[in-house]
């Protein structure tokens, strides 16, 4: 079996457009079929069988599926069972395949028609032309306002799992400011939010200590950042005791108590402050509503 690569003109879609541009085609006879192929696409698993029409020109409709090597090889040694059932196979869906047929079926049943088959409708069946182009039209319809619910629901689930997220880490920030400000013991732990509530800006995670630091404008070191972040196990503001994973070669960290109290100071000034804006609000109310005087 001698397989033949020659220029020809290839009708196809590439980038989403449909061309007739000159290819080199491989292909060989078997059994008065042609099968052909682009010549580049070889080295794939499997490739599109091109359809030759009356005018000698080649159309790629991804309709027939072939994959072109094993076809040959299994030609040129019909001793192996299996590459003997493969071309049978091959052989016997081609004898069953009619063009006209096909496209009249698929019309019938309004599927989808790709670029391609509607230009090899529109020069070889034009009397289906119309009815096809519908189909098409009618099913990429379907598929944008498919792909419209699809993206809102997407939104819709992205927006509750940051809202579900955010509200935890806002119960978690208020449970810890309130331990540290009743001088509790607080266990180091990893927040997790969304920053601005955006989805897009992805899942972020911070030590609760650092968190807070950032928040009061509290300037950590980077060794001592990194001892509270991977070191340290829980703090406790009453005694100023804490605990800490022991690694090797790596002592406690010595300026941990320092950054705790500006820590602590931070969240009582916040608190207090909420506190006297709360106040001011009474008052205001209070002037206005005849129920208070």
């Amino acid at each position: 079996m001698i397989v033949r690569d020659n220029i020809e003109k290839v009708w196809l879609i590439e980038d989403n457009k449909l061309i007739k541009a000159n290819k080199i085609v491989s292909k060989v006879d078997y059994q008065g079929q042609e099968f052909a192929v682009i010549k580049t696409e070889r080295d794939s698993h499997s490739q599109e069988m091109l359809i030759k029409d009356n005018n000698n020109e080649y159309w790629k409709m991804n309709i027939v599926g072939i994959e072109f090597e094993h076809f040959i090889n299994a030609v040129l040694d019909p001793t192996i069972i299996e590459s003997t059932v493969y071309c049978k196979n091959v052989m016997e869906r081609l004898s069953k395949m009619n063009l006209k047929n096909f496209f009249y079926d698929k019309v019938k049943n309004s599927r989808y028609f790709n670029m391609c088959e509607l230009k090899y409708i529109s020069i070889h069946y034009p009397e289906i032309y119309k009815k096809a182009k519908m189909c098409r039209e009618t099913i990429i319809q379907m598929n944008r306002q498919k792909s419209e619910v699809d993206k809102k629901r997407i939104e819709n689930e992205q927006k509750a799992k940051v809202e579900e997220i955010n509200n935890k880490f806002e119960i978690d920030v208020e449970r810890i400011k309130t331990q540290i400000r009743y001088n509790k013991n607080v266990e180091s732990q990893e927040l997790k939010y969304y920053k601005d509530s955006n989805y897009e800006n992805g899942l972020t995670t911070q030590n609760c200590f650092l968190y807070l630091a950032k928040q009061y404008g509290i300037n950590i070191p980077l060794a001592t950042q990194g001892f509270i972040n991977n070191r340290l196990v829980d703090y406790d503001f009453a005694t100023g005791n804490y605990s800490y994973r022991v690694t090797t070669n790596k002592r406690s960290s010595t300026k941990i108590h320092e950054y705790m109290r500006e820590i602590f100071k931070g969240v009582n000034d916040e608190f207090e402050k909420q506190v006297e804006t709360l106040k001011q609000k009474l008052v205001r109310v209070r002037g206005k509503d005849s129920k208070w005087k």
